[in-house]
């Protein structure tokens, strides 16, 4: 895994660029980039990484019945689809990827 300190790191589920279905992956944000991994493991390797810089990110369907979808766009137009485990973890995830762009 990498050596540099994250700003965040967690469990979320992502929808996949072929196969729309939700996988859950550990999150690992580091600077302007999130990596995701299939666990975390320290000795595995990055599955992907999201690109943050010019990305939007909103957050929507936080209630307290169903767990919140973050969407990111990124700069090639890429669209992201992530879920949190709860709404409070959803808002900290979107408060903190706001505060890196």
């Amino acid at each position: 895994m990498l050596q540099r300190y994250p700003r965040k790191t967690g469990y979320m589920k992502k929808a996949g660029k072929l196969n729309p279905a939700m996988k859950e992956r550990f999150f690992v944000l580091l600077e302007r980039h999130m990596y995701y991994f299939d666990n975390d493991s320290p000795t595995t390797a990055a599955n992907g990484a999201i690109d943050l810089k010019r990305s939007t990110i909103t957050c929507a369907g936080a209630d307290d019945k169903q767990p919140a979808l973050l969407t990111l766009v990124d700069a090639d137009g890429r669209t992201w689809k992530l879920v949190a485990a709860s709404r409070d973890e959803a808002l900290e995830w979107a408060t903190t990827l706001s505060g890196v762009q």
